[in-house]
C-alpha cells in the first residue's frame, strides 16, 4: 500500500514539473524583411552585419532572427572563400611553363619499378586539349 502511494506522489510531482518546464510552445519562425546591402565579396560583409545590427536596434527583427541571418551570411562568406581558393589552386598550364613527364619507356621497369622523370616545357596552349579529350573508364 505504501509503494502505491509513493508511486502516485511521484507521478503527481512529475506532472506538476512537466507543466512548468514548457509553459508556452516554442515560437514559430516567421518571414522577416529588412534592408540588407548586396553582398558580392568579403568587403561587403561588414556593411551587411551593420545593417542587421541596425534592424535589431530598430526592432524590425529580434536578436535570434539576426543570429540566423548572420549564420546565412557566414555560410555565404565561406562559399566565396572556397571559390577563391579553388581558383588559385587549379593548375592552369601556359606556354613556356616547366613540367615533368613521368613514365616507363618501352614498358621497361627492371627489378625495381622506377619511373623516368623527364623535364619538359609546354609548347602549346593545353586548355583546348584538356577540354576536348575525355577520360574513358
Amino acid at each position: 500500500m505504501m509503494n502505491e502511494d509513493a508511486e502516485q506522489m511521484r507521478r503527481d510531482w512529475a506532472a506538476e514539473k512537466a507543466a512548468t518546464l514548457h509553459p508556452r510552445p516554442a515560437p514559430i519562425p516567421r518571414c522577416i524583411s529588412f534592408a540588407l546591402p548586396k553582398i558580392e565579396g568579403a568587403d561587403d560583409m561588414p556593411a551587411a552585419i551593420a545593417a542587421i545590427l541596425q534592424a535589431v536596434t530598430n526592432s524590425e527583427i529580434v536578436p535570434s532572427e539576426a543570429q540566423s541571418v548572420v549564420a546565412i551570411i557566414e555560410a555565404h562568406r565561406k562559399a566565396l572563400e572556397t571559390e577563391e581558393l579553388l581558383k588559385r589552386w587549379i593548375w592552369k598550364p601556359s606556354i613556356g611553363m616547366d613540367c615533368f613527364v613521368v613514365g616507363y619507356p618501352l614498358g621497361l621497369t627492371g627489378r625495381v619499378a622506377t619511373p623516368i622523370w623527364k623535364k619538359a616545357s609546354i609548347a602549346l596552349n593545353l586548355n583546348w586539349i584538356m577540354t576536348s579529350f575525355r577520360c574513358c573508364s
